[in-house]
């Protein structure tokens, strides 16, 4: 059976031809052996847990309709940034936006780095351990573009709120009026079943998500197989 999904019509659809589902979990929720899922241009805003396994004659296929095209991401653009002082701005979010997982109360490693990421126009600005870092920024010299060094971010929960407050420097520009995302996902497409097997994906972008180090506690990524 071929399941059809696209982003762009106003309305979801039943996975049809004509009737497309919206998004790529509508379809990896029934998708069976043998079954293709062609996905339409566009950003999908999601993170996708196939549900059931292929076989090795009959493998589940999803494939981007157009070559790197549809793109699964693991960020949102966000708003409502208020400035602070000079080039500092500041956006509180409350912890339940982020659901069960909160990438910016969560350390990838030893040091301060947190899953979370911050892009402005599609570009990782950098995170520091302080909020002086962000007020008085200093290039790295070692960098290729030392002059976006200095485009930095903290990030500190406050309990007594239950929420994430994040302080930035987005120098001259004004991040409300510039593409600014924060991820909030921790992969793109990873079976939280652990065991799937002959899944096929071809042609996708995945980008993103705010998963955190690899180890062997940790098999998690932008995409994962979850030992399957």
């Amino acid at each position: 059976m071929q399941i059809f999904v696209d982003i762009n019509p106003s309305e979801n659809g039943n996975g049809s031809q004509e009737f497309p589902f919206k998004y790529i979990q509508q379809a990896a929720d029934i998708a069976q052996p043998g079954d293709y899922v062609q996905v339409m241009p566009g950003e999908y805003h999601e993170e996708v847990h196939p549900q059931y396994s292929g076989t090795s004659d009959k493998p589940i296929i999803y494939a981007s309709a157009k070559q790197n095209r549809a793109i699964i991401t693991g960020a949102d653009r966000v708003t409502g940034w208020q400035h602070v002082a000079g080039p500092v701005w500041q956006l509180k979010l409350p912890n339940a936006e982020f659901g069960n997982y909160n990438p910016y109360n969560v350390l990838v490693d030893q040091t301060f780095n947190h899953a979370g990421e911050i892009f402005l126009n599609n570009k990782a600005m950098y995170e520091v351990d302080q909020l002086a870092k962000v007020e008085t920024p200093s290039e790295n010299k070692l960098s290729r573009d030392r002059k976006f060094t200095c485009y930095t971010w903290y990030t500190e929960q406050l309990p007594a709120e239950d929420s994430t407050v994040i302080y930035a420097n987005f120098q001259a520009q004004n991040p409300n009026d510039e593409h600014v995302e924060l991820t909030f996902r921790e992969t793109c497409f990873y079976p939280e079943k652990a065991g799937l097997n002959h899944l096929i994906l071809s042609g996708f972008t995945m980008t993103k998500a705010a998963c955190r180090w690899a180890s062997s506690q940790y098999n998690k990524g932008i995409i994962g197989t979850n030992r399957g």
